[in-house]
């Protein structure tokens, strides 16, 4: 048999052993913790003028982890209002759903799906925000915070880098202006007497004038004449009312009437 010197024969140091098996654990940690990337949330930017609605993404990258629910918080400045949002590619893919809730100046977004599917990376969603009319030029900072992630088991996984995004409000938005003229074919009339009133409108400003309404009331000491009113209008309780539509900016001159019987 083989013959070992007796300086190579030596007693096992469980307490050595012990040392030596935590080092190789450490390194394992060690090594897998460096090689992980946590999850990350960023908000877009956008720009517009006063009284425009801008689109703003949220985006994530789940890193190495397995992630079915998010939930963060946006602080919205006074300036900007959520109109309504679109949901992203990637919640959808997950079979997933997002649900806000409004607290205050904090809108609270929660994204899960019953199934538990991870959500890949991508757009999670696309906010439409209105600049509030009136709002000058300025970079309109929307801060997100309290980013929480947690995984198919349930478990929180801890948050990486989050950034926020801003909305630039470039100025006012273009407006319509519309200019009305009314007239009447006589200057004096007696009992009995028709007139006819007139009135004339057009769109003279830069952008289109839409869902626009003429109202106009019978004129007291008369009697609407009976099919009088042109365009479609209608009356009640003595007021005449004509939907316009869409009034095109820059279009020509148009008109509606309506005829009375002096008492």
């Amino acid at each position: 048999m083989p013959f070992w010197p007796e300086e190579f024969v030596q007693p096992i140091d469980r307490n050595h052993f012990a040392a030596v098996a935590g080092v190789a654990l450490l390194t394992t940690f060690l090594s897998t913790s460096l090689w992980a990337v946590t999850p990350s949330l960023t908000e877009g930017n956008a720009s517009g003028a006063a009284g425009s609605i801008v689109n703003v993404p949220i985006t994530y990258d789940p890193g190495t982890a397995q992630i079915p629910a998010l939930s963060f918080t946006l602080a919205m400045p006074t300036s900007l209002s959520l109109v309504s949002f679109s949901t992203g590619s990637v919640v959808t893919a997950a079979n997933a759903s997002i649900l806000i809730g409004k607290v205050g100046g904090n809108i609270n977004f929660l994204i899960e799906g019953l199934q538990n599917i991870p959500i890949a990376a991508g757009n999670l969603a696309t906010l439409q925000l209105m600049i509030a009319p009136g709002t000058g030029a300025q970079t309109l900072n929307i801060p997100v915070s309290n980013a929480q992630y947690s995984d198919t088991g349930a478990n929180d996984i801890t948050a990486g880098t989050t950034t926020s995004g801003a909305v630039t409000v470039t100025g006012s938005a273009a407006a319509p202006a519309i200019t009305l003229t009314k007239s009447v074919d006589k200057t004096s009339a007696g009992s009995g007497a028709i007139l006819t009133y007139t009135i004339k409108y057009q769109n003279t400003g830069p952008a289109d004038a839409t869902n626009a309404i003429i109202t106009d009331p019978i004129p007291t000491g008369t009697t609407l004449v009976a099919n009088s009113i042109s365009n479609g209008g209608t009356v009640s309780a003595g007021i005449i009312t004509w939907n316009l539509g869409t009034v095109t900016a820059g279009g020509a001159q148009q008109q509606v009437s309506f005829q009375v019987q002096v008492q």
